[in-house]
């Protein structure tokens, strides 16, 4: 019980404290602020940066893959090289229709050239990329109209003049609020009607949905493909469960369309549609690692001024302490009075540096049109590294303060 009653005495003296010299204490409590502040911060905007990620790539789903051919820092050993050949628009063709699995196959490429396109009222920078599509390139993308209506079968078999345009593009074109459905754009002298303007989605990684410019593959083929160009192949199962069945199917395939015995091996690859934000995810963890050794070194200097400004404490009340010991406070007594002074300060620092970091995360989330990111773990971690930092930072000062001797103490001017 005793034991009780001085434990409570100490917090009172070193509330006391805290609030007799304000100044130092706000001081103090916002060099641990200001550490763990850039510590859950810079976590919390990589857990926004995540799940922007997440999000981008959401549209896409889990359930599909995609057919392309090898990379060209794809390496093998001289005894073993595998011919690297792009896919062909009579590959992919034969692919599309024999491929009996239950799944929605598209084929797809780009333009190698960029274009100018005009409308009566606008025309665009020469920088516009055309991709060449079939009717099912927006479903196996997870592509959305929010006007007008898809590529039809018959539009690719007939080679229609038609073109779908991104968001943002339909809108430079045709100002105004001007529907942009069924009126005529200009191609590189080729007149194509638009037939559907996709939903406004933003730019992710660099390729911009909303200036997307689709025109069906054989139009394509017929008015601005001139050379051999690279094919790629989208498959979207409909059961997300079935996806590495697919891929074994669609292997299969395809190695049979490019006459492969069974020693040789894929002269193509397959990837699933989550690998780039999956490479980008694991990248993320360096990331998150340096960050962590960043908030590190910050919480460090924290840990010095909150030493140093306890150190200055002791100094400014050894007479105090000598009153105290002289009125029988023991060693342990004065060493507790400084800890629980120093634990208050590094916890008040603590949960005001986590709010200003879930605000500045908060803040990154809000630019990159994410959720609310609240860091639980960072959080609690955040208040945990405060405990040891305040202990850290206590254990020199309140050394100090108990072994001065009560004599020269009282004698302290």
């Amino acid at each position: 019980m005793r034991k009780l009653t001085l434990f409570y005495e100490n917090i009172k003296i070193a509330l006391s404290a805290i609030f007799t010299h304000r100044t130092r204490a706000i001081i103090t409590i916002l060099i641990i602020a200001f550490g763990i502040m850039a510590l859950v911060a810079i976590l919390s905007s990589i857990d926004a940066i995540k799940m922007s990620f997440a999000e981008s790539f959401s549209r896409i789903g889990g359930q599909s893959f995609s057919i392309t051919e090898l990379p060209q820092n794809n390496s093998e050993n001289n005894n073993d090289r595998i011919e690297k050949k792009p896919i062909s628009y009579i590959e992919a063709v034969t692919f599309k229709n024999h491929f009996d699995y239950p799944a929605i196959v598209s084929i797809y490429t780009s333009v190698p050239d960029i274009f100018t396109l005009r409308s009566q009222y606008a025309e665009t920078n020469p920088n516009i990329q055309l991709t060449a599509i079939d009717e099912n390139y927006l479903k196996s993308s997870g592509l959305t109209l929010v006007d007008g209506r898809d590529f039809l079968k018959q539009d690719i078999e007939s080679s229609k003049q038609y073109v779908i345009l991104g968001n943002e593009l339909a809108k430079n074109l045709f100002p105004y609020g001007i529907d942009a459905t069924q009126k005529e754009i200009n191609i590189q002298g080729v007149r194509f009607t638009i037939i559907g303007v996709l939903e406004k989605k933003g730019s992710s990684l660099g390729s911009n949905i909303d200036r997307m410019c689709l025109i069906p593959i054989t139009t394509a083929k017929k008015y601005f493909i001139t050379t051999q160009t690279r094919h790629r192949i989208n498959v979207m199962v409909s059961d997300a469960s079935k996806l590495n069945e697919a891929i074994d199917a669609a292997t299969s395939q395809f190695r049979q369309i490019r006459k492969l015995s069974v020693k040789q091996k894929d002269n193509f690859q397959i990837r699933k549609s989550d690998f780039i934000v999956n490479t980008l995810m694991d990248n993320i963890k360096y990331l998150s690692g340096a960050a962590v050794v960043l908030g590190l070194i910050t919480l460090l200097g924290s840990t010095i001024g909150l030493m140093n400004v306890l150190l200055v404490s002791v100094t400014e009340r050894t007479q105090e302490i000598g009153i105290r010991k002289a009125l029988g406070a023991k060693k342990s007594d004065i060493k507790t009075q400084f800890f629980i002074e120093s634990i208050v300060l590094g916890q008040l620092g603590g949960v005001l540096g986590i709010i200003l970091g879930v605000l500045s995360g908060n803040l990154v989330a809000y630019l990159l049109k994410v959720g609310t990111v609240l860091p639980w773990a960072w959080m609690i971690l955040g208040l945990v590294i405060c405990l040891i930092v305040s202990i850290l930072a206590g254990l020199l000062p309140a050394s100090r303060a108990a072994n001065l001797n009560p004599i020269d103490s009282l004698r302290y001017e």
